[in-house]
């Protein structure tokens, strides 16, 4: 699979969405815009992804960036360095054979990864630019150019892309280009997975359990005392990461109907309910449907 466009067409959220919920490998290849852009001085993020999860990223000016921080914290011998990069095995990330080798604890190790997680927070960020996804083929390269995965730059941590894009979520302070993303008032929500396995904030652990479709989001703003707009953007970030979906709010009263027994039982099981309606919609966000539909249009 590879997708090709820019932030107008899939915002880095929704981008996420498509690679965590399929579990997806592959590099995204990512590049900002500015006006004041020069085609030779344009900087490009690789983000590489396994399975589902982020495993390290590049920055194009940055060269040998995991080995440069390293010696930055003079944590290793510059000679011992250089060397074990030539004796680290060609398909082990470096950051697992130096902490194998003593040569890294496991702290120095997750501060390693936790530059480059705060790298991809600062993508989120930016408001135009363009991408190019592609999935690694069967023998782990990619297609276009036989690239692998870069191991010399990978930590051999991961991050769920979920979990990651909630974090980034968290921390974004311009929200201009989700506004026709974002749920109403009077919209409720209702879970879309079995569980959670990431963390989650107190606020997100409420929304997620009060997520049964029977409570708009302006009335759980009012229970929790909550500014709205902080909740219906918490919300957003929960669907982008596939926990939840967006949907008409039903009544505990209207959620069981009666079956000609006169026995209730719950009305998600008849597909005329408006519960089940919403219920059965991609687990995505609108302007992903909407841009992704557009995307097939014009390029098959």
């Amino acid at each position: 699979m590879g997708i090709r466009g820019s932030l107008e067409t899939f915002s880095l959220p929704e981008l996420f969405q498509i690679i965590g919920s399929g579990q997806k490998s592959g590099r995204l290849r990512f590049t900002p815009h500015t006006k004041l852009d020069d085609p030779q001085n344009k900087t490009t993020f690789e983000l590489w992804f396994k399975r589902g999860f982020f495993v390290t990223i590049i920055n194009s000016n940055q060269y040998q960036d995991l080995i440069a921080k390293i010696q930055e914290k003079a944590w290793i011998d510059a000679m011992v360095l250089v060397k074990n990069k030539y004796l680290c095995p060609a398909d082990k990330p470096f950051g697992t054979y130096l902490k194998e080798n003593n040569l890294l604890t496991e702290a120095q190790r997750e501060w390693l990864f936790d530059q480059q997680i705060s790298q991809v927070y600062k993508l989120f960020k930016i408001k135009d630019g363009s991408f190019n996804f592609e999935e690694i083929d069967q023998s782990n390269k990619i297609a276009s150019d036989g690239e692998g995965f870069p191991v010399r730059e990978m930590t051999g941590k991961k991050r769920k892309i979920t979990e990651l894009s909630l974090a980034a979520m968290r921390n974004l302070s311009d929200w201009s280009r989700f506004v026709e993303d974002i749920p109403r008032a009077e919209m409720g929500l209702q879970q879309v997975a079995k569980g959670y396995d990431i963390h989650l904030t107190s606020l997100e652990k409420h929304l997620w359990s009060s997520a049964n479709g029977s409570i708009s989001l302006k009335k759980l703003a009012q229970q929790k005392e909550v500014d709205l707009q902080t909740l219906q953007r918490t919300a957003l970030s929960m669907i982008f990461a596939g926990l939840v979906e967006e949907m008409t709010v039903v009544s505990p009263a209207e959620q069981f109907i009666s079956n000609s027994s006169g026995e209730l039982r719950p009305a998600f099981a008849n597909g005329s309910n408006t519960a089940i309606k919403s219920k059965a919609k991609p687990k995505a966000s609108k302007s992903l449907i909407s841009n992704l539909v557009s995307f097939l249009k014009d390029n098959f």
